[in-house]
């Protein structure tokens, strides 16, 4: 059988496979690897938090305006925008307003979400309903996750509850916006009260 004896320092195309390789053959520590990692060849998730070490990533390795709100949680993105503790109540089922306030929407300012957080009680035996209006809205703006036949701002206690709902203002355009508290009760002999309002704007 003739062997092909090719002069020293000649390697056929395509000839050293990984099969060819000993263990440790490429040591990545010398200087007999160049070069930067194209980034075709680095596989989807391959860079894993456990594969970063402490400080890997600093401020200077990152590009302007890289980092966004988008991957953040609400509640790093919200801005405490209003507070108020003034006792209100109203008596019977007519729907009445009870505090109200205005809140912009500009270039400087784009919430995506009102966060609102309010006391509710109603006296013995009945039921007290808050109500969140924006603008000339021909309903309440009610919590998505709630049940749609109903607001989530509802109470049957004779002590003050705290109730919250999100609203998605994502719509609204630029301009000053109204934000209304309405309150009722579910009999003409009932009567529902606020104590305390906080509201948020999440961006």
């Amino acid at each position: 059988m003739a062997i092909n004896i090719r002069r020293v320092g000649e390697v056929a195309d395509g000839s050293v496979t990984a099969d060819k390789l000993a263990a440790g053959a490429v040591d990545l520590s010398t200087d007999r690897v160049t070069g930067a990692l194209p980034t075709v060849k680095l596989a989807d998730s391959a860079v894993t938090e456990g594969k970063l070490a402490d400080d890997a990533v600093s401020t200077n390795k990152i590009v302007d305006d890289a980092v966004t709100l988008d991957k953040a949680v609400d509640d790093i993105k919200s801005t405490t925008f209003i507070g108020d503790e003034t006792e209100v109540s109203v008596t019977g089922t007519g729907l009445d307003a009870v505090k109200i306030f205005n809140f912009p929407v500009n270039t400087q300012l784009i919430p995506k979400k009102l966060r609102f957080i309010g006391s509710l009680k109603t006296s013995a035996t009945h039921i007290a309903t808050m109500e969140v209006w924006i603008n000339d809205a021909l309903a309440p703006e009610l919590d998505p996750l709630a049940d749609p036949a109903g607001s989530p701002l509802i109470s049957s206690s004779i002590e003050y509850e705290v109730k919250d709902v999100e609203i998605d203002i994502s719509t609204l355009t630029a301009g000053t916006h109204t934000c209304t508290i309405k309150l009722k009760s579910d009999t003409e002999g009932g009567i529902a009260s606020n104590n305390m309002v906080d509201i948020l704007l999440v961006k």
